[in-house]
């Protein structure tokens, strides 16, 4: 009820809700929004929600207590056991206990070696040719084969070197480069660290279905890794580009983000 007092010779009616000192013609308090009766109860405004506090006044009799419920939902929430929390982003919940997987693998592939050897090839018979036709005249006869045989060695030794020297692989989390023989030094690079996927191509490459990729991140070892000679260069630019997408997804980034 609002209860009407005198201040000054002005009337004055005080809100029992929130105990606001109101004109004594106030419709609505000014502090809280309650309506004030011709009768002098308080009450909400038509189609305002129910305050908080108020729940005991404008419920119904027999009616469950809101406030109560509220205070039942927050002990179930302390119960939680904090690890059972998962932070939600804007992919959805972050899931923490995805295993590792491996994608791919793989090396320098020979077939980036084509245009070496076939030069090498097409040199030795050129070599034998003229070692036939003017064999007569040579005076170091064993010197043309020894240069067919030193061109070989240093063209596998070559092959050999990028073959053994360098692996790749990559998993759903992380790319390793692995690089040297006698000493090897393996670096990792997080995929969700990686900005951009780039593959390289001339037309021999085409023909053999191999190229370049570049890698460009913000590791600070390897800003612009560069991998050379890789067989199916297309399928494994899009599963390294595939792999990064799905972590920044997975964590809930956005793709530019980063």
């Amino acid at each position: 009820m609002a209860s009407v007092e005198s201040d000054g010779g002005f009337a004055v009616a005080k809100c029992t809700i929130c105990d606001a000192q109101l004109p004594a013609d106030a419709v609505y308090c000014a502090q809280c929004g309650a309506k004030v009766n011709r009768s002098g109860d308080l009450g909400p405004p038509p189609g305002a929600k129910p305050f908080a506090g108020d729940a005991a006044t404008t419920s119904p009799p027999g009616a469950p207590d809101p406030t109560a419920d509220a205070v039942a939902g927050f002990e179930v929430a302390a119960s939680v056991p904090p690890e059972r929390i998962r932070t939600h982003q804007a992919g959805g919940p972050r899931r923490t206990d995805t295993p590792e997987e491996e994608l791919w693998q793989g090396t320098y592939s020979p077939k980036a070696m084509a245009p070496a050897l076939a030069g090498v090839g097409l040199l030795t018979v050129v070599i034998v040719v003229v070692w036939i036709v003017y064999r007569e005249s040579i005076t170091w006869q064993w010197l043309p084969l020894l240069g067919i045989v030193a061109m070989w060695l240093f063209v596998g030794g070559q092959l050999a070197y990028r073959m053994f020297s360098v692996r790749y692989r990559l998993t759903n989390q992380r790319f390793f480069h692995e690089k040297g023989i006698l000493r090897r030094v393996v670096d990792r690079i997080e995929v969700i660290d990686m900005d951009d996927i780039t593959y390289i191509q001339t037309i021999l490459d085409r023909m053999l279905d191999i190229g370049t990729i570049k890698v460009t991140s913000s590791d600070r070892t390897h800003p612009e890794l560069v991998l050379r000679g890789i067989d199916g260069v297309k399928s494994v630019a899009a599963k390294i580009d595939a792999a990064r997408r799905a972590e920044r997804i997975r964590r809930g980034l956005h793709i530019e983000q980063i």
